[in-house]
């Protein structure tokens, strides 16, 4: 469930670049952004119904929060937000460490901690910001959609976690809507 909350992201990246930017959403990212929802609903299926209350609206504060970050980038073309990711990983450390039970970590802990977030989120995040300034947000939204096809798929190949057919037949309808998006002739808008 968290997933798909987490994935709303491209909607609200469009709804609020709309609002905020002025930028128009175009009819192929409107129908790009349809058919991604529609296969990310296919990826997630049966878990829609599992979760608390209280844990999803904490969920849906990330793909909120990550828009109006990506709203105050294309905003302020000019401002280097590269060393606002450092200080959210400060915060993050500062947090997780408030929030922790027990501070007992192995060596594997610590190993995936540091894959986790040095090489995919610090550097994926920076990558993200450099690229949020001149690109539209309807686009950044539909591209961040593949952190959820590939997840499963990183999963499989690493951990041996087979997913369901429902995992392809989603992430290929997300591709798919990617690929649409693609060959949007109104890209500079949407």
């Amino acid at each position: 469930m968290w997933f798909f909350i987490i994935s709303t992201q491209t909607m609200f990246l469009a709804v609020f670049g709309y609002f905020y930017l002025k930028e128009k959403v175009s009819l192929v990212g409107f129908f790009s952004i349809l058919l991604a929802m529609g296969g990310i609903t296919i990826m997630v299926g049966d878990s829609l119904s599992t979760g608390s209350f209280f844990g999803n609206m904490v969920a849906l504060a990330i793909p909120i929060n990550f828009a109006i970050l990506v709203m105050i980038i294309r905003k302020n073309k000019n401002l280097d937000m590269v060393p606002a990711i450092f200080y959210s990983g400060i915060f993050s450390v500062i947090y997780g460490l408030a929030l922790s039970e027990n501070f007992a970590f192995t060596n594997h802990d610590l190993l995936m901690g540091f894959y986790l977030g040095v090489p995919q989120l610090a550097l994926g995040f920076i990558c993200i910001t450099i690229g949020s300034r001149t690109t539209a947000s309807t686009t950044i939204g539909l591209l961040m959609l593949t952190e959820t096809v590939f997840a499963p798929i990183w999963v499989w190949l690493f951990l041996n976690e087979i997913p369901p057919i429902s995992v392809f037949i989603g992430g290929a309808i997300i591709i798919g809507a990617i690929i649409l998006k693609s060959f949007d002739k109104n890209k500079a808008t949407s």
